[in-house]
Formats: structure tokens, sequence, C-alpha cells
């Protein structure tokens, strides 16, 4: 008994872990370009997670090369993220603390989701095509596009909506009540905005996905502009 409670805060630990370093490694592309080509070769290099001190060291010394620097829970390359570094110093470190700010957010919105995720009985096959596993990386993908724009030579593209469908197509719905007076069919777990309903004028430009003949998509190499 007494080594059943001795074990049991371990074994609650070590849950614990391994769920947030799912979290935090579910994305698909954690370094983009992480084989890249240098000379006549192709080389794997290592990728920097961002953080508070690493931020100062590239505000301090704008010689580093941060183009192998990324989101800890997002995986974006900072020079996709950022059209460039501010020259101040204080203006830099704001930009950079602001982009873990929001890839910290992001991080807490996937465990929240999970919490969600965790009601539905997950090893129960829900579909032919997808599990929870598929949806919570969907979920990442879409949470972490609606964190961050992504820059291709020199412009600002926004994500497709097909990063919100892909949620909404892939995450479960929740089973409807068998008793009492609130009978339904059924709740999604994820929800997008109708996408026959057009934005247009102000709506446009505060919306956060862009045209879909002008945006960014997942895809096999990481993100791409369509």
């Amino acid at each position: 008994m007494l080594y059943s409670r001795l074990l049991a805060p371990w074994l609650l630990w070590l849950v614990l872990m391994l769920t947030i370093t799912a979290v935090r490694n579910n994305s698909t592309e954690q370094c983009l370009g992480l084989s890249e080509t240098r000379g006549n070769s192709s080389e794997r290099y290592q990728c920097f997670g961002l953080s508070t001190s690493l931020a100062k060291e590239i505000c301090a010394n704008r010689h580093r090369d941060w183009s192998n620097v990324s989101l800890p829970t997002c995986g974006r390359l900072l020079h996709k993220t950022l059209p460039s570094l501010p020259q101040d110093q204080t203006s830099c470190l704001s930009a950079l603390d602001r982009l873990i700010r929001l890839d910290a957010e992001a991080y807490a919105h996937s465990i929240n989701f999970r919490s969600i995720l965790d009601r539905f009985d997950c090893p129960q096959p829900y579909s032919v095509k997808f599990t929870c596993s598929a949806c919570q990386v969907a979920y990442q993908h879409w949470i972490c596009s609606d964190r961050f724009s992504y820059w291709h030579k020199g412009r600002r593209y926004k994500p497709c909506r097909s990063y919100c469908r892909r949620v909404e197509q892939t995450c479960p719905f929740f089973l409807p009540l068998d008793k009492g007076p609130a009978h339904y069919a059924g709740e999604p777990t994820f929800l997008c905005l109708d996408p026959n309903i057009e934005e247009t004028g102000d709506q446009q430009d505060q919306s956060s996905y862009g045209p879909e003949t002008c945006c960014y998509e997942q895809c096999d190499a990481g993100r791409c502009v369509v």
C-alpha cells in the first residue's frame, strides 16, 4: 500500500511530462527546411528554440546567424515569422518577446484543447480516416496559423481557411445526451465560421485568413504559398 502511494505521484509526473513533450513536438515543421543544401551536399542543421536569453543574444549581436532559430511550440522559423529585426535593441527585444508570448499562448491553447479532447473516448474509432492524434495535430497547426503570419520573399501572407476546415474535418463530434431535457444531435469539438458568408471591406482587412488565391497552406515542405 505504501509503495502504491509513493508510486502514484511519480506516474502522474511522468504522464504530465509525456503530454507536454507530445504537444511541443507535434508540429511537423519543427524546423522548416531541416535538410537544406549547402554547397554540393545536403546537411542537417540544428534548430534552436527562441527563448528570452536567446532573444537578448540575437538583439545584442546582429551579425549572429538566426536562420536556424525557431519558435518552440509552433516550429516557425524566425526569419519566416519576422521580415527583419528592428534596428535598435529595445524594439528588437520587444518584437521577439511578443513572438515568445504568442508561442506560449499557442501552447496553452493546445493543452486546453487536449483536455477537451480527453472527454472523448479516443480509443474508440470515430472515423475511418482520422484519429484524436490527427485532430490534435490539425488543431495545433491552426492555432499557430492564427497567431503567426508567414513571410515569403518580402511579402506577408495570412493563412488559408483550410487550416480551420482541416480541424473541423479531422476532429470528432461529442455524442448526444441520452437522458434529461437537453437532447441534441451532438456538438463538434471545433467549429469554423461559415465559409459561404463572404467577408468584404474592413472585415476582409481584419480577417485572420487571406483570400484563397493569396494565402499560405500546410504542405509536405512545411508551409507553401498558394
